[in-house]
């Protein structure tokens, strides 16, 4: 484990639907905990989302865990922070043979399901 992942947070993963005779039937959801620092986002870091969401509340996270970003056919993990549901919006690959982490910004859900 990380020294900055102080925190149990958990997680969601929408799993893909598939077509049943024409009909598709939704995906089920796998939840999943794991270690990570949360701190806020700094205003360069907002810079870099699209401008629509650089609005939304924010955390930034550390941790060895590897999440899913949303795709064309699968949705971003969403990750619970202080009692609400955010959703991975960008990922970075830290790899500097010390210690290995992926940096995430995941930006809140409004309204959550």
């Amino acid at each position: 484990m990380l020294f900055f992942c102080n925190r149990t947070l958990n997680c969601k993963r929408i799993l893909e639907g598939t077509f049943d005779h024409g009909e598709y039937m939704p995906g089920g959801t796998n939840e999943f905990t794991i270690q990570a620092g949360v701190q806020d986002v700094t205003p360069e870091e907002l810079a870099l989302l699209d401008e629509g969401k650089r609005t939304k509340k924010s955390a930034y996270l550390i941790t060895n865990s590897e999440l899913r970003l949303a795709t064309q056919t699968t949705k971003a993990d969403q990750v619970e922070i202080d009692g609400e549901w955010h959703e991975v919006e960008s990922k970075a690959k830290c790899t500097s043979n010390v210690i290995n982490h992926f940096e995430y910004i995941a930006l809140k859900i409004e309204n959550p399901v």
